[in-house]
């Protein structure tokens, strides 16, 4: 059988032959062009989905248009041939199976434009096929809700019928801007529009009578005759087309049938005269019509031609009806009995669809609730896994060691204070406390101001700047081990010495040291599990005097006589912290240190800085970490596979053997792409289009200069 090919001239304009030109496969291409001249939503969509693509003229106008590596998804009922950088599949976009491989080929991703250009098959009845278009348009519509992202396009044709103004109503509720075109290819002869919807308000929740042809077009019937009654200044265009077998557009009906029947306006607006004549067989009804009062020369007049009547000729028509029923004793009222029964299936209908709407909105509201406790609770949590990682969290049994037999507030009484020996700590700081005998000395709470007063209250200000910067040299150097290790050295080397584990063990083996204040100096140190003290000797001197004690060169004796000197004594009271700083480089007098001693120190040195930074620690941690859960997981699939009955053992080795090779394998980072400069990358600036990743540039001289350096460094080595 041939092909049969429409030769209409009308067909074959000028944008037949533009396509054919051009390389589109249909006229349609040019439609799309020119909605997105004047719109402009190609260019800046990432995903887009063609419905009704057959032939697939507008996936490769959206192709040529979209900005590189955009995703581009066609649809048909008809099969689509291939079309470079566009996907397509046939489907029926009605059926579920479309829907689920349209989600199959976006995956996570939301559709920025939606385009639909589909049509049923029309021929049979004008009203049929319209009605099928808006449906196919509103199951588009349907799909495009689904995976449009919030903001998104849709565009689809239309056709101009009475369905409408319901589907403009439709996107008026899902869009923020609606408009009507029809773009200049788009044949004159042609019914179609296209309505371009921009801003998609993606509702979280859309009533499905919104998406429903039953529900959507169920008021765009056949137009009221209301209007044409009481409005018939307005002239409608007939787009519904004409009655079958009405080909004067001339009807006419008897007075006596605008009497009896139960719908007036229906004569009233689809007639265009109410006679007088007697039939062949004749009319009572009609002959006493005419003889009643009621029926003035108006009234005839006013029967004579209905389509020129007003709303004021059409009541009087209407009252005239009324007072002649009244006289014949027919009911002015319509028989409505069923009327009742409908209206109170569509309240209890209406009942039904409240209770279901408020049992929605209540389960909105709970997971709303839900929703927001949970959040707040995984914050929480957050917060504090990040005060556990940054070491912020207090320990939980500070305090409770005052809850004894003295009362929970025995931790704020100053005798329990003054008995553990904190008073002094108190006293320290930001805490201190003016004694007594200061308030009076400096005059504090006496009325009247004597001439000292002012110089006693700078000597109390720069003893507190002289604790502050105490404090604050403290606080930065609590951390570093030679600093304390200096201020243990000022206090007494004995006690620093005292405290070494050779000495301990010794002194503990005959009698029980007493509590002083040497142990109050070790109070803020670390102490290792066994109870010793953690002290670490980083200088020399104390490497040396350590070696003659474990020796047994030197005795406690003999350090406690050697701290009695010259520097023992000095008066360190007053003196500011700038002049004692400088004076601690040469009070104290100079220990002689051994060989051996400053040789172990530079040893223990330098195995610190041999140590990894914290960074590289935690890094090769990190990489033995992952190590080994490659190994379980390794362990876990030779486990599963050597329980396997279905493979020989030659099998199960060697798949074990290429797991194990493949584990082993390590990822090299991927080189440098390189770039000749030559042609389209000459003299390009920022990144060449197509290159991913790290990239060089290189050119012909490039290559010329590292071979020159090659050869000159070739000839210094000779």
């Amino acid at each position: 059988m041939a092909i049969q090919k429409k030769h209409g001239k009308g067909r074959l304009d000028k944008w037949y032959k533009l396509a054919k030109e051009k390389g589109y496969r249909a006229r349609a291409a040019f439609k799309l062009i020119q909605l997105n001249k004047k719109y402009g939503f190609l260019e800046k969509s990432k995903v887009l989905i063609d419905l009704c693509a057959a032939p697939g003229s507008w996936c490769q106008v959206a192709a040529e248009t979209m900005p590189v590596n955009s995703l581009i998804v066609g649809v048909d009922l008809a099969p689509i041939k291939a079309i470079p950088k566009c996907i397509t599949f046939q489907s029926d976009i009605t059926t579920d199976k479309c829907r689920a491989t349209l989600r199959q080929h976006l995956k996570t991703w939301k559709a920025d434009t939606v385009l639909h250009d589909g049509a049923p098959n029309v021929g049979t009845a004008w009203n049929q096929d319209s009605f099928n278009q808006a449906e196919l348009v509103l199951q588009s519509m349907k799909l495009a809700t689904e995976f449009l992202v919030e903001g998104g396009t849709f565009v689809t044709k239309v056709f101009r019928s009475k369905d409408y103004n319901p589907l403009l109503w439709v996107f008026n509720q899902l869009f923020t801007k609606v408009e009507a075109t029809k773009p200049p290819s788009s044949r004159n002869v042609s019914a179609e529009i296209f309505v371009v919807c921009r801003g998609y308000k993606a509702p979280k929740r859309i009533d499905p009578r919104f998406l429903d042809p039953k529900a959507v077009f169920a008021s765009s019937g056949q137009a009221p005759h209301e209007a044409k009654v009481y409005n018939p200044e307005i002239k409608k265009r007939k787009r519904d087309g004409y009655e079958e077998g009405d080909y004067t557009l001339y009807k006419e009906a008897p007075a006596s049938e605008f009497i009896q029947t139960d719908d007036p306006l229906a004569i009233l607006g689809g007639y265009n005269k109410l006679t007088w004549a007697q039939p062949k067989n004749g009319d009572v009804a009609l002959a006493a019509m005419s003889k009643l009062p009621e029926t003035t020369d108006e009234i005839r007049l006013c029967c004579e031609d209905l389509k020129v009547l007003g709303r004021r000729d059409f009541k009087i028509l209407l009252k005239w009806r009324l007072k002649v029923r009244e006289i014949f004793g027919l009911s002015t009222k319509k028989d409505d009995e069923p009327v009742p029964e409908e209206v109170a299936e569509v309240e209890d209908m209406d009942e039904e669809l409240k209770i279901q709407e408020e049992l929605q909105a209540m389960r909105d509201r709970e997971s709303t609730k839900k929703k927001r406790e949970r959040r707040r609770e995984n914050e929480k949590k957050q917060k504090e896994i990040v005060r556990m990682q940054m070491n912020m969290m207090a320990p939980m049994d500070i305090g409770m060691e005052q809850d004894g037999p003295m009362g929970a507030d025995s931790m704020f009484r100053l005798k329990i204070v003054d008995k553990a020996g904190a008073a002094n700590k108190i006293a320290q700081g930001r805490m201190a406390i003016p004694r007594e005998a200061e308030q009076k000395d400096s005059g504090i709470g006496s009325s009247g101001e004597t001439d000292d007063e002012t110089d006693e209250e700078e000597d109390r200000l720069e003893e507190e700047l002289d604790g502050m910067y105490q404090q604050y040299k403290e606080k930065k150097a609590e951390a570093d081990a030679k600093y304390r290790a200096k201020r243990r050295g000022a206090r007494s080397t004995m006690t620093s010495l005292r405290a070494s584990p050779a000495t301990t063990r010794r002194e503990t083996e005959g009698r029980p040291a007493p509590a002083g204040d040497d142990e109050a100096d070790w109070s803020a140190d670390q102490k290792k599990a066994d109870g010793t003290l953690d002290i670490d000797i980083i200088t020399a001197e104390a490497m040396t005097l350590a070696h003659q004690l474990a020796t047994g060169q030197k005795t406690s004796h003999d350090l406690v006589d050697d701290g009695f000197n010259r520097h023992a004594f000095r008066d360190r009271d007053g003196l500011p912290e700038w002049f004692m700083d400088d004076e601690g480089r040469h009070d104290k007098p100079h220990k002689p240190i051994t060989k051996a001693a400053a040789d172990a120190i530079k040893e223990k040195m330098r195995a610190y800085n041999a140590r990894p930074i914290k960074k590289v620690a935690e890094a090769k941690a990190r990489k033995k970490f992952k190590a080994a859960q490659r190994y379980e997981k390794l362990k876990k699939k030779t486990d599963s596979l050597v329980n396997e009955e279905g493979l020989t053992e030659k099998e199960k080795a060697s798949t074990i053997a290429k797991m194990i090779a493949k584990a082993g394998q390590v990822k090299r980072r991927p080189q440098p792409t390189l770039v000749i400069a030559k042609g389209l990358n000459r003299g390009v600036k920022g990144r060449p289009k197509g290159v991913k990743g790290r990239y060089t540039i290189v050119d012909a001289r490039m290559k010329k200069d590292l071979r020159a350096q090659k050869r000159l460094s070739k000839k210094k080595k000779r």
